[in-house]
């Protein structure tokens, strides 16, 4: 036979047999059979895409279980531990309410305390502010006199010195 032998799969030949069609072993084939062929390698093909696709589908769905149980159990841990700042949060307001309670009350404490060492303090600078003037400046001070009736009824010849400071 100067024709090549026709090379068919285990799978080709099963499903040949299933149907109960036989093909002869040697090329050229007729139309018919050429056409069966092709059917039932398209029906093979089929068969392994499908298998293919619910492989992949349930690769992608085992892939979404996880990150669901991965993103519960996430989930759970926030819950915790926004219950848990919850708590912190609320502590730390109650003790800054303590702590205001307590500021107010020593301010209302030291404030009077304060007041009344400042006001001192200036009564102080104010009583020796004068002097602490006159001891800074080195030029001398000219005398303060205080002119009395008298001496300014009296005329000019008799207190020429007096009028001239």
């Amino acid at each position: 036979s100067d024709f090549p032998e026709l090379v068919l799969t285990e799978e080709e030949r099963q499903l040949l047999e299933k149907e109960g069609v036989s093909l002869p072993t040697c090329l050229p084939l007729t139309k018919a059979e050429e056409q069966l062929l092709k059917k039932v390698r398209r029906k093979i093909r089929n068969k392994q895409s499908a298998q293919d696709s619910r492989r992949r589908r349930k690769i992608y769905v085992d892939g979404l279980e996880n990150r669901v149980a991965a993103c519960t159990a996430q989930n759970h841990e926030l819950e915790k531990k926004v219950q848990q700042l919850q708590q912190q949060n609320t502590s730390l307001l109650e003790q800054l309410q303590k702590l205001q309670a307590l500021v107010r009350q020593y301010t209302a404490i030291t404030t009077t305390g304060k007041t009344r060492v400042m006001v001192m303090v200036l009564s102080f600078c104010l009583i020796l502010s004068p002097s602490i003037c006159s001891f800074g400046s080195r030029e001398p001070q000219p005398e303060l006199r205080v002119l009395s009736r008298q001496i300014r009824e009296i005329p000019n010849e008799v207190a020429p010195d007096v009028q001239d400071d």
